[in-house]
């Protein structure tokens, strides 16, 4: 299952289609596209604790599930 992520710029909206490779925290992922690309993605509207703040390795944890959730093949050894 492709995962497809609409995200806000200033004057326009982009869609990137992909799969989840990695969560970095509460708020940022890496999507791998089908040109097996790399990108990094903060997700807008998420106000999430940083690596090494209170919280913050559960708000990645949470993130973490969500992604496997709705992401084919996922695998704990897939996170960073």
């Amino acid at each position: 299952m492709a995962i497809a992520f609409a995200f806000a710029l200033p004057a326009q909206a982009e869609v990137l289609s992909g799969r989840v490779v990695s969560v970095i925290d509460g708020d940022t992922i890496i999507v791998l596209d089908a040109g097996k690309r790399q990108h990094k993605v903060r997700l807008s509207a998420a106000d999430a604790p940083e690596r090494g703040q209170p919280w913050g390795s559960r708000s990645r944890q949470v993130l973490t599930a969500l992604a496997c959730s709705v992401s084919e093949g996922c695998t704990s050894s897939a996170w960073r």
